[in-house]
C-alpha cells in the first residue's frame, strides 16, 4: 500500500490533498468519505470527493477501495 501511495504523490508531485469528511468505524471497517484536490505536472487538476472503503483484520488493512464520487474527473485525471 505504502507503494501505491507514494506513486500517487509522485504523480502529483505531492500536491494531492485528501480531506475527511465524514469518517465511520468499527473493529474491522473504516469508510470516509472524504475532499480530494491534485494537480498533475501536465496541468490536469482533480477537485472532487471520493469514499474510500477499508476492510481491517488485527489492525491491519487488508483490502481497500477508492469510490470516486465523479468516476469520468477521476478516469481524465488518472489517465
Amino acid at each position: 500500500m505504502a507503494g501505491v501511495l507514494r506513486r500517487i504523490l509522485d504523480m502529483t508531485n505531492g500536491t494531492l490533498t485528501a480531506v475527511p469528511e465524514i469518517v465511520l468505524a468499527d473493529d474491522d471497517n473504516v469508510l470516509m468519505y472524504t475532499k480530494v484536490n491534485a494537480s498533475r505536472p501536465d496541468g490536469r487538476t482533480y477537485d472532487s470527493h471520493q469514499a474510500y472503503r477499508y476492510h481491517l483484520r488485527d489492525g491491519l488493512v487488508i483490502e481497500g477501495e477508492t469510490i470516486p464520487v465523479d468516476q469520468e474527473a477521476f478516469k481524465e485525471f488518472w489517465a
